[in-house]
């Protein structure tokens, strides 16, 4: 039975929003943990948004890795290039200064996509065993005339 797939360059978009929202929802969770444990100093709060850029990458590759099924690598440096240009916008508009480590950060993003997009391409697809429907159709949606091949005396 032929699959009809979708368009492969909705994907990688659809794959960067979620990683956006994995990354926000982290950033979102440290916010909350933050008056608990009192004042971070800024060094941790760099490291924690790093980490949690990269995260965020990581799980865009994934997604859109998982999704294509093939081109592993390509797919996640397309995912981590989306984040870092996300990222760089970002920044353009709040008016944060550019330092130093800009490049360190977008290969950072490049590399956790693209490991991302590898173990996507390699996670096995969920098959439930046994499982059948109970109405067999035809490709074009209508049920199939004749003898059912399930059904036997």
């Amino acid at each position: 039975m032929r699959r009809r797939k979708s368009m492969p360059l909705l994907r990688i978009p659809a794959a960067i929003l979620e990683g956006i929202l994995w990354t926000a929802a982290g950033m979102a969770l440290c916010a909350a943990v933050l008056p608990v444990l009192g004042l971070m100093p800024a060094s941790v709060m760099h490291v924690t948004a790093h980490v949690l850029w990269c995260v965020g990458s990581f799980m865009a590759g994934r997604r859109a890795g998982y999704a294509c099924r093939r081109h592993g690598i390509c797919t996640g440096l397309a995912c981590g290039a989306g984040m870092c240009l996300v990222l760089l916008c970002g920044m353009c508009l709040s008016g944060g200064a550019f330092s130093s480590r800009i490049g360190v950060r977008c290969l950072l993003l490049l590399g956790s996509g693209a490991i991302g997009g590898v173990t996507g391409v390699n996670t096995p697809h969920k098959v439930t065993p046994g499982f059948r429907f109970p109405i067999r159709l035809h490709r074009h949606g209508r049920k199939r005339q004749g003898k059912d091949p399930v059904k036997r005396k």
